[in-house]
């Protein structure tokens, strides 16, 4: 037992260490948005007057804002929690596998998990995703123990409680949980069904009076951002194959894209004959694994929403298949080898990090107005914060100033052509300062 533990001891570390690497990179849009509410909302204020302009529940804000208020709001800081709920994954997935087949399944299902890129990544960021991973899989490992049978108070209880905490912090959490009762009504399970929909039920209600306004604002915001619909992800086939390219190559991708799919399927492919065989072991997990993107795509012909990182929550039942399906060791360790390929290629390759924010406000001139589209602008005023900004959408009220800054991040987005106001005004694009994912222009009147 001893020597079983230590294992697990050092994988845990191992999975700390990498996601220190490059942790105090820049932030980016939404983890701008996570700061300017830790900044500048009360936690009783969050509710009330930011998340009825969000779309996610409100607990991970309500934990951030109590940890920001102890260890303070730098990039480390706002991003621990995430490395933190990674790691506490890590463990439920270990303890699921011990539950499901042994501790070596348990073991390796805990190292694929914290090697697997995409995880990486997200164990990087301030956002909620990271929390809800934590909630789901402790909510699933309860679950196992209802299918098996076992009778112990504590999973009902246990997964009443975590399904609840989940939904409490990101909406998709329904989807795995929703699939979850599903299987227990195909098996016929009413009794057992409807007792373990309570932690659903119960945040369903105490979410919908902010669920409903939620709902009416995120309608405006589609009206007033043009294209929005293309960032959140609707059926169509590129977004479906990308929820597999990224389960498995996590975040990263590079030119010329014909070879970037190549390697990527290649990837996907070698561990596809793992997981299917994990899949035939324990068929539940391939149910709980397929039927939350069923119920997404079909949600989706409403209100779209399939972009990868929304299911984040199945990648703990992704490294249980392999665990599980991996009939030799030298499977486990060929798909432990690709993750860990992808990983350090991110981590160690600052081209492929997020937008290089902190970068680019360095070298904003001073005592200059900044054009930008507002909604966009907080993680610019985390770096900045006395930086003067003005409403891009509004650029053609400034056609008489002589020399214009602009960050155009977002404009296309909200379908802002300011390059063909500013030259039907008699203006040139003089240069451009670019940094990782975002630039600033500097346009001069002829």
């Amino acid at each position: 037992m001893k020597k079983i533990d230590k294992r697990l001891a050092l994988i845990l570390l191992f999975g700390l260490f990498l996601r220190i690497i490059s942790l105090n990179q820049s932030l980016w849009l939404d983890e701008g948005v996570t700061a300017k509410v830790v900044r500048t909302y009360g936690l009783l204020e969050i509710p009330e007057k930011f998340s009825v302009f969000d779309f996610h529940p409100p607990l991970y804000y309500f934990f951030l804002k109590i940890w920001t208020a102890v260890f303070g709001s730098s990039e480390a800081a706002l991003r621990l929690p995430s490395v933190i709920f990674s790691l506490l994954a890590a463990i439920v997935v270990y303890r699921i596998g011990c539950r499901l087949k042994n501790r070596q399944v348990g073991l390796w299902s805990s190292l694929l998990f914290l090697l697997n890129p995409l995880i990486v990544y997200y164990s990087q960021e301030a956002r909620m995703y990271m929390m809800a991973v934590f909630f789901l899989t402790a909510s699933l490992y309860f679950f196992v123990g209802i299918v098996n049978r076992e009778k112990r108070p504590t999973d009902n209880l246990g997964f009443i409680l975590f399904s609840f905490l989940g939904m409490m912090t990101f909406y998709g959490s329904a989807f795995l949980i929703v699939s979850c009762l599903g299987y227990l009504l195909v098996k016929r399970r009413w009794k057992e069904s409807g007792f373990a929909s309570l932690g659903l039920i119960t945040s369903l209600i105490l979410l919908s009076p902010l669920l409903r306004v939620q709902v009416l604002n995120a309608k405006t915001s589609l009206g007033a951002v043009l294209y929005w619909k293309n960032v959140l992800g609707g059926i169509n086939m590129k977004n479906l194959l990308l929820i597999s390219l990224k389960f498995v190559t996590g975040r990263i991708s590079f030119a010329p894209k014909i070879l970037y799919y190549i390697v990527s399927a290649f990837s996907v492919l070698v561990i596809v004959p793992t997981v299917w065989n994990g899949i035939r072991k324990k068929f539940f997990l391939g149910f709980l694994f397929f039927a939350p993107i069923a119920l997404a795509i079909i949600f989706s012909f409403f209100s779209p929403l399939l972009q990868y990182f929304r299911f984040l929550y199945l990648l703990p039942v992704l490294s249980l298949l392999i665990a599980i399906g991996g009939a030799k060791k030298e499977h486990r360790v060929l798909a432990a080898f690709i993750f860990t390929a992808y990983t350090l290629t991110y981590l160690l390759r600052p081209n492929f990090h997020r937008e290089n924010w902190k970068a680019l406000t360095r070298r904003l001139p001073s005592n200059t107005k900044i054009y930008m589209i507002l909604p966009s602008a907080d993680v610019l005023n985390y770096y900045a914060p006395r930086q003067r900004t003005a409403e891009l959408r509004t650029i053609e009220k400034a056609t008489y100033e002589k020399i214009i800054y602009i960050v155009p991040y977002t404009a296309e987005i909200y379908g802002n052509d300011y390059a063909k106001i500013l030259r039907q005004n008699g203006y040139i694009r003089a240069q451009v300062i670019g940094e990782r994912g975002v630039s600033l222009e500097r346009w001069e009147k002829l």
